[in-house]
């Protein structure tokens, strides 16, 4: 009977503890899980306010498969970095499920809330994040381009005053101080750039919209009517009855959500784009691939890219493109780069309903000002314009714009302050 009992015993103990032993081990190994999901072979199924973000990478981490961490990589708008921890983890059907919320401060002029769910197995990640951002700048909201005005406008020419009829307000913002004791050539020149590109921007662009969650949107002319372009408004300016003419009345479509992000810093407006929706979007919408097809690869290649040094960008666009950027100096490509990467710093005026958006003197400079002060030909808008032109990319009707462009980097030298960009309504 003793023996019956230690026989017993033994046994007991021995279920116990290989009951407690699969207790103790999880349902993925650690492992299997703690890795860089969007890169290599993991796979990322990401969204962002309810649609696919791709390009993105996500470290997860976990110790105890009870909690979790994750590092999200460049996809809150304003923060290189973002790291969630203590995220509870449920298991599920060969997976770990998660859900949760957390404050978010991108800078102390950007505080918000994020919402996130998903599951994570080996090899695969998803999650699903849905921001909310405050808004000290009063930016969100939709804005449509400020009206076209033409009315008198004097300024000093040849030591004289000189008035004429021009563009004196319109969607391109242009706000230029260059001058000497005799002529105000920013005034003089600017009204031109301002009137062309207040002809031109709403035959193409009809509002945008800055969202809470941080996307951009835009209503775009899709439909096939080209844009009406005359040299001749360089010199005689319509009158706004006939601009408004030009506007289509329909085929206006709304852009989808992730291909630009917004966000304040250092009390500037940051415009962020995110090159590989905007190139599968593309693809998308021309019939090649659907968004999620067209992926494959690309988000990894196009990181690659803007990671490259300006060096490694001549050469790629010569090997792949057969257009020869070699006259484009480092500083402005590296410029261009970095506008991509941390996103285009606008700065922004708001006054009398009116929000002006614009890049400034510091930010335009390299573009602008000419390699030799006795060629404005040398500044590296030109080549670029020219480059544009050479390989077809810039409609021809457009080349004879150069010659006004060329005076930007002519008075480069005595221009005290310039701002180019969007005014809005």
């Amino acid at each position: 009977m003793k023996n019956k009992f230690l026989l017993l015993l033994f046994l007991g103990i021995t279920f116990l503890y290989s009951c407690s032993d699969d207790d103790d081990k999880p349902l993925i190994p650690p492992a299997d899980i703690n890795t860089i999901f969007g890169s290599g072979e993991s796979v990322l199924k990401m969204t962002y306010s309810g649609v696919e973000l791709q390009g993105k990478q996500v470290t997860f981490n976990t110790q105890d498969n009870k909690t979790a961490t994750l590092t999200l990589k460049d996809i809150i708008p304003g923060k290189t970095e973002m790291t969630i921890s203590n995220i509870q983890l449920i298991e599920g059907n060969e997976m770990y499920t998660f859900e949760g919320s957390t404050s978010i401060s991108r800078s102390i002029e950007s505080q918000g809330n994020i919402s996130y769910s998903g599951s994570v197995k080996k090899g695969e990640l998803t999650l699903n994040l849905n921001v909310s951002f405050t808004d000290p700048a009063n930016l969100v909201k939709t804005y449509t381009l400020t009206d076209y005005v033409k009315d008198k406008l004097t300024y000093q020419w040849n030591g004289k005053s000189n008035t004429i009829a021009s563009c004196v307000a319109g969607a391109l913002h242009v706000d230029w101080v260059a001058q000497d004791e005799n002529n105000e050539y920013g005034i003089a020149y600017g009204k031109s750039y301002r009137a062309i590109g207040s002809i031109i921007l709403p035959q193409i662009l009809q509002s945008i919209t800055f969202n809470a969650d941080g996307n951009i949107l835009a209503s775009y002319y899709t439909g096939a009517n080209e844009i009406t372009f005359k040299p001749l408004w360089f010199a005689i300016v319509p009158t706004a009855e006939q601009v408004k003419a030009l506007i289509p009345s329909n085929d206006w479509t709304n852009s989808p959500l992730n291909l630009a992000f917004w966000f304040m810093k250092d009390e500037k407006v940051y415009v962020k784009l995110n090159i590989a929706n905007i190139i599968t979007q593309a693809m998308a919408d021309n019939q090649t691939s659907t968004l999620s097809e067209s992926s494959f690869d690309l988000s990894s290649i196009i990181n690659t890219i803007l990671q490259a040094d300006a060096a490694t960008i001549k050469t790629i666009i010569k090997q792949f493109a057969n257009i020869d950027i070699s006259s484009i100096s480092d500083e402005s490509i590296n410029t261009l780069l970095k506008w991509v990467n941390t996103g285009f710093p606008l700065n922004i005026k708001q006054e009398e309903n009116h929000t002006c958006l614009y890049l400034d003197k510091e930010a335009l400079e390299p573009l602008l000002k000419p390699s030799d002060p006795s060629d404005p030909t040398s500044a590296d808008i030109i080549k670029i314009w020219d480059i544009l032109t050479t390989a077809g990319i810039m409609p021809s009707q457009y080349a004879q714009a150069k010659l006004l462009i060329q005076y930007l980097p002519q008075y480069w030298s005595i221009t005290e302050s310039i701002g180019i960009g969007l005014d809005l309504k």
